[in-house]
């Protein structure tokens, strides 16, 4: 009985990853030249490898091909970022070096100058395990500003609701204003569920920053009022934050 002759997908798993990248190229609209050139590039790579059955992509690809290779491996990447693909552009790239080959030039977006394509990269990176390419400090920078971004939007939003408890406790002389500030009221608490939902840690520091917030909200309030100064109203909170994020609390009115 003859040998069966292997199949390329066992024998050069190189041109099977090369297929899938052309085929994620073919789907976007912008990368369809990509997608045409590494199709005919695959073409002339699995000829070869018909006639001489090699073991390896290094043995079918000539110098002057790898340039061109290397740059719609690079552009594929971004469409299909998998550790086979990243696997398959290192060793091309340590082909060319090998050969002293001259490849376009690249770099790695920069954090300063195309945030999207940085943090993009960045994912990319921590999603293959690639620990040793990920842009340490400024991932970390961008994390820490992320947890700050949170307690400001805690702040910002209990200051907003307890102003508005505020001119609802004592809206008496601005019956007209009543719908507008029950609409504010009924959104700040649902985004302050939602945070407080997605940032669980922050309801403990919850009734710190109310008593923190409270004087600001206290003379915003006031003015909003058309009260001389904020000794109208409460030195003190008369409720607790508990209430003030309680959708069915909603304080007596004074007049």
């Amino acid at each position: 009985m003859a040998e069966q002759k292997p199949s390329i997908e066992t024998s050069l798993p190189e041109l099977k990853v090369l297929e899938t990248l052309q085929e994620r190229l073919e789907r976007s609209i912008i990368l369809k030249s990509a997608a045409w050139r590494l199709k005919d590039i695959i073409r002339h790579l699995m000829i070869r490898w018909f006639k001489e059955r090699t073991t390896g992509i290094e043995g079918l690809l000539t110098a002057e091909e790898l340039p061109e290779l290397v740059s719609l491996v690079r552009t594929a990447f971004r469409t299909w970022a998998s550790r086979e693909s990243l696997d398959l552009l290192r060793r091309l790239e340590k082909l060319a070096q090998d050969l002293q080959v001259e490849l376009p030039v690249t770099s790695p977006a920069q954090y300063e100058a195309d945030f999207a394509a940085w943090a993009q990269q960045q994912a990319t990176m921590i999603r293959l395990g690639l620990w040793e390419d990920v842009d340490q400090e400024n991932v970390a920078e961008e994390l820490e500003g992320l947890s700050r971004s949170d307690h400001h939007e805690l702040e910002h939003r209990l200051e907003v609701l307890t102003t508005h408890l505020l001119k609802w406790q004592y809206r008496l002389q601005y019956p007209d204003a009543e719908r507008g500030w029950r609409l504010t009221i009924v959104e700040q608490r649902r985004r302050l569920s939602r945070l407080l939902h997605r940032s669980p840690s922050l309801g403990p520091t919850c009734p710190a920053v109310f008593e923190e917030i409270y004087p600001h909200a206290r003379l915003v309030a006031s003015i909003e009022l058309g009260f001389p100064d904020d000794t109208a109203l409460p030195p003190v909170c008369p409720w607790t934050v508990e209430q003030a994020l309680d959708p069915d609390f909603w304080p007596e009115p004074v007049s």
